[in-house]
């Protein structure tokens, strides 16, 4: 902006995120509004705006790289503004929960070092237990805390030497000790009181899109 500013060249801005949208998202379609949301490119958007478009035809502006949403819009009359060349009014953006999903999981299993392919986890786990039971096999002969006894023709380990280990009296007592000192207080009030304090919940985003919290909600 400065250097536009300094060569003596204004641009001119979108007046809104919508309006950006339009002019941004080039890839567009018309799409039919059914009562479970818009079917495009084999998945099914929705979103509650879309209720009062069942049965009407719109207008889905996407980024090909993005489909976990689509931007809605329905066609209009052009604004008074010659500047805004935006014919259409913006609806909504429907998002598609299954694709949403799949990148999530994509997320989680990156950061945990985990296979997205259930039988892929399931192959490597299957062979971290064999590799597991090899080894544990192999030191059986030198395991003198393990027995081996024949009951009914059959080799089952005799655990009679497990004995019990008693909790040491200073645990019980630290048990206790933190136990007398935490408030009888249920977890949202305590939520709500560190909320007031530090204000936490801005930095978090509903599911809708919409605010983590409602507005008037009282603060005690």
């Amino acid at each position: 902006m400065r250097r536009w500013e300094a060569g003596g060249v204004v641009p001119v801005m979108p007046p809104s995120l919508e309006h950006l949208d339009v002019l941004l998202l080039t890839f567009s379609t018309r799409r039919r509004v059914q009562q479970d949301g818009i079917a495009f490119q084999g998945q099914r958007y929705f979103d509650v705006a879309l209720a009062e478009y069942v049965g009407e035809d719109v207008v889905v502006r996407y980024d090909p790289s993005n489909r976990e949403e689509i931007a809605v819009y329905v066609p209009e009359l052009p604004l008074a503004n010659a500047l805004e060349d935006v014919r259409e009014r913006f609806v909504c953006r429907a998002r598609c929960w299954e694709v949403g999903r799949e990148g999530i999981r994509a997320q989680i299993c990156q950061t945990l070092g985990r296979e997205r392919e259930a039988s892929r986890a399931l192959e490597s786990l299957g062979q971290q237990v064999e590799e597991a039971y090899q080894r544990t096999a192999a030191h059986v002969p030198s395991n003198a805390a393990l027995q081996i006894e024949q009951r009914d023709g059959a080799d089952v380990p005799n655990l009679e030497r497990l004995e019990r280990v008693e909790e040491p009296e200073s645990l019980r007592g630290l048990r206790e000790y933190v136990g007398a000192r935490l408030p009888p207080v249920d977890l949202p009030e305590v939520m709500l009181e560190v909320a007031q304090q530090t204000g936490f919940f801005s930095h978090f985003t509903h599911v809708s899109d919409s605010s983590a919290y409602v507005e008037d909600l009282p603060f005690p």
